[in-house]
């Protein structure tokens, strides 16, 4: 499971990822299913959520724990995470579940959608109007 549980090395000890600037506006926004569990839990279940592969089985597994969590749905900014995570997750396979140290808590995300931000428009002329302005 939880590719970037690994790469992040201990969770528990990990800070919460730096909230970057916002130079410019966002490239894509992210909506994910997510379950929060308490920063401090303990890494014998970090360790045990290791082979699962996706939120069913991440709640299940924290269910038969006994550990405490919560879940929503949530819209996430990508380019707000240091380049390299954002690039790992994106090489995931679908359905996998990542996760990001927060300030009191671990989320373990997986994307269910992608999307342009609001604010901004793609702009694709069709030939004929390439062709109007052509002359």
């Amino acid at each position: 499971m939880i590719a970037l549980l690994l790469a992040l090395g201990a969770p528990a000890a990990a800070a919460p990822l730096p909230v970057q600037s916002r130079r410019a506006p966002a490239v894509e926004v992210w909506q994910v299913d997510q379950v929060r569990i308490p920063r401090n839990t303990p890494p014998r279940v970090l360790k045990a959520l290791e082979p699962d592969h996706s939120l069913a089985a991440v709640k299940k597994r924290l269910a038969t724990l006994g550990v405490p969590f919560t879940t929503g749905r949530v819209t996430f900014v990508p380019d707000r995470m240091p380049a390299e995570l954002r690039k790992q997750v994106a090489e995931l396979p679908e359905g996998e579940p990542f996760v990001i140290p927060e300030r009191n808590w671990l989320s373990i995300n997986v994307v269910v959608g992608r999307r342009l931000p609001a604010d901004m428009v793609r702009l694709t002329p069709s030939l004929s109007a390439a062709a109007a302005l052509q002359g």
